[in-house]
């Protein structure tokens, strides 16, 4: 899938070209960056995001441990800590994608978030609407943030980000996409 190949660079070449310039990625560019090259990018691609979090290095999560982030639910589960922070994605059999996110600023997340729609628009032609993410999260409570991608072959991906300003619980944004 020739999309897929020029959709968004590899998590660890963001990684190893952030650190031959001698700067680590901030949080939320990390945390940005991997909810929509894994969850948006491979919306509805149960065999893409294996092979993504493979890749990575990511190890799939025996049943147990899978079950405190799948709930009632069957798929899968991955989770890693990485220098920006503590991440983990699930792939729910009914093809519902989420990245956990447990501690970042909402609001630059946002804007990192943002900033990656717009990169993708620009090299794929992929649309989201709206195309800006606002500050929304809520102060103690979640909130939640609903927009649309169309991709170039015609599919709609609807998005549903969940964030909070109160770092307290298992995690802080949740972002999630399905085609729909």
């Amino acid at each position: 899938m020739k999309l897929a190949q020029v959709f968004v660079i590899p998590i660890l070449v963001l990684s190893s070209v952030a650190c031959s310039d001698s700067r680590k990625p901030t949080d939320e560019f990390f945390a940005a960056n991997f909810s929509v090259s894994s969850c948006i990018r491979y919306a509805g691609n149960e065999k893409g995001i294996e092979s993504l979090m493979k890749q990575q290095g990511v190890v799939l999560l025996p049943d147990d441990k899978a079950s405190q982030f799948l709930g009632s639910h069957t798929g899968k589960a991955w989770s890693f800590t990485s220098p920006n922070g503590q991440f983990a994605l699930t792939y729910l059999n009914s093809g519902l994608c989420t990245v956990f996110v447990r501690r970042v600023n909402t609001q630059k997340y946002a804007e990192e978030v943002t900033n990656s729609f717009s990169r993708i628009s620009k090299k794929t032609g992929w649309s989201f609407t709206p195309s800006i993410v606002p500050n929304f999260a809520g102060k103690t409570e979640l909130e939640t943030f609903r927009l649309e991608a169309k991709t170039t072959t015609g599919q709609t991906v609807e998005v549903i980000i969940s964030a909070t300003e109160n770092n307290t619980g298992s995690y802080q944004v949740a972002l999630s996409s399905q085609v729909i």
